[in-house]
């Protein structure tokens, strides 16, 4: 009779959690990457928007123009008017640029700029006195700030903070934009330039055009909002998965809890049932033979007769064999469970199978 073996019960606490970690840090790397990629084309398209706006308006500049305005005073002249015209016209067909002006090099002091002209100084004094209807609101942001982002510029007029920005340089041998983000005094600005070239292809000046770091910003929240959702959605659904396995696994623990305690039952009578034919069956079919045997051997209890002596030693017989089936079942049990030590000897294998040729016979 086999054994029934209970099922060892492995807790999956540890992996479950581990491939939920796996699995939110997976998906959080690939929206990752998704979303740097995603911000990368559109910052690529960005810079080249404003490099096209930048070349178109720096096209449009009359580098003579330029020349005649040198100090505050020429603001007056036509020329003036001329190109700050054309660079508010450029200006204001793009609702996000909040600055375009035109910058250049000193003529004493190459290491230094300043300003030739701007698309909102058309009147340089504009933001100045009591009466507000005449104030410009340069950078667009509703607010009226004529010492900080609303000041206006002349020609002339010193650029200081070109210094410290190296694209002002970089700028007199081609177009190109700010690599990164830049701040100053007046704000956060992404900048394009290009140069302003005389008839014979020298750079004279450079127009610049910024663009609000607040739009960019914008389209970045814009851009990582869909992945925010995405990642959080993957989250619970990967979530609400990990709690569905482990209220699974607890239901399947406490079913195998339960069939493990059947085991054990059903265990506890097979073994009690192999002690009782080991212990009682046995030792009745072995007594029971022994009387056959002492009836067969022994003279004291009277002679047997003929009739009676084949039906005594059937008898025998068929009791050896019901101990020998016993010992077999039991030897059987033990080998199952492992605990049978065997004891190898050799058999008449000719001698075992007339036995059992004359046995089928005699049954027969």
């Amino acid at each position: 009779m086999n054994e029934v073996k209970s099922k060892k019960i492995i807790n999956p606490t540890w992996t479950v959690i581990a491939v939920l970690v796996i699995s939110i840090v997976t998906v959080i790397f690939a929206s990752r990457i998704l979303y740097q990629r995603t911000v990368d084309l559109l910052t690529e398209n960005l810079r080249e928007r404003i490099l096209t706006i930048s070349i178109t308006a720096a096209t449009s500049i009359n580098s003579k123009d330029l020349e005649v305005l040198k100090v505050e005073n020429d603001w007056v002249t036509p020329e003036w008017g001329r190109v700050v015209n054309q660079l508010h016209k450029a200006k204001y067909s793009n609702n996000d640029i909040v600055f375009m002006y035109v910058f250049r090099k000193k003529d004493v002091d190459q290491t230094k700029m300043e300003f030739v002209a701007d698309a909102d100084s058309i009147d340089p004094y504009a933001n100045t006195g009591s009466d507000l209807s005449r104030y410009v609101d340069v950078n667009r942001d509703g607010k009226l700030e004529p010492d900080g982002p609303d000041k206006l510029q002349w020609p002339g007029q010193d650029y200081p903070e070109a210094s410290d920005i190296p694209e002002t340089f970089e700028a007199y041998s081609g177009p190109l934009t700010s690599k990164d983000l830049y701040t100053d005094a007046y704000g956060t600005v992404l900048t394009g330039y290009a140069p302003i070239r005389d008839e014979d292809g020298n750079t004279t000046a450079i127009l610049a055009t910024d663009i609000k770091a607040d739009d960019f910003f914008t389209i970045t929240r814009q851009t990582l909002q869909p992945f925010l959702i995405f990642i959080a959605f993957l989250t619970s659904i990967i979530s609400i998965l990990v709690i569905f396995i482990i209220y699974a696994w607890k239901r399947y623990t406490k079913s195998l809890e339960q069939i493990n305690i059947q085991l054990e039952i059903s265990n506890e009578g097979q073994a009690n049932l192999i002690h009782i034919i080991n212990h009682q069956i046995k030792g009745y079919l072995a007594k029971a033979r022994n009387i056959f045997s002492e009836l067969l051997s022994e003279p004291s209890y009277g002679p047997v007769s003929d009739t009676a002596k084949p039906m005594l030693e059937e008898g025998f017989n068929s009791l050896t064999e019901g101990v020998d089936f016993v010992t077999d079942f039991l030897i059987a049990s033990n080998i199952e469970k492992g605990t049978f030590v065997y004891n190898m000897q050799s058999v008449d294998l000719k001698k075992l199978v007339t036995e059992v040729i004359e046995k089928t016979v005699t049954t027969i």
